[in-house]
């Protein structure tokens, strides 16, 4: 691919931060994309840079979203967590996605119809909010997937 400066690289992408549900019973929303790479996380469980936004002068355009489980929890706690909990996305102060968390499991993963900007520099949040105290044998851990296009300037 040929490099030419002031131009946009153009790549389908995928961002993604891990969680883990505990196995004490708790309300408190969890949130992802705040902890970047190399502060309290590795590779394997994030690979977003900054805490919630995209170092200038990247931007992303939001395709999908989806959750992934990462251990092999039993499935009463997969139950437990579909049925207690749901997921927010914001960017800035505008909440662009509200909707009960079984929506991003597959086979129903979230395609976004207009994709979504996130600007330069624009915050995101993304939350899980457990809308009852959980009741979990095991913890549950997975995987937020943000998938779509990152722009970024080529020098």
């Amino acid at each position: 691919m040929p490099i030419f400066a002031g131009f946009m690289d153009q790549l389908s992408y995928t961002f993604y931060d891990s969680f883990t549900l505990p196995v004490r019973e708790s309300t408190e929303p969890m949130f992802l994309f705040k902890e970047p790479l190399g502060v309290n996380k590795r590779l394997t469980e994030t690979n977003m840079s900054c805490p919630g936004y995209f170092p200038l002068p990247q931007y992303f355009v939001l395709e999908k979203l989806r959750i992934e489980f990462t251990n092999y929890p039993a499935p009463w706690d997969i139950g437990e967590f579909i049925r207690r909990c749901s997921f927010q996305f914001t960017v800035g102060f505008r909440v662009y996605l509200q909707c009960p968390v079984r929506a991003l499991i597959e086979p129903s993963i979230i395609e976004v119809t207009t994709p979504l900007n996130i600007e330069k520099g624009a915050i995101f949040t993304a939350s899980i909010h457990p809308e009852k105290p959980l009741c979990l044998d095991g913890p549950v851990a997975g995987r937020l997937l943000m998938q779509g296009k990152l722009f970024r300037h080529v020098s």
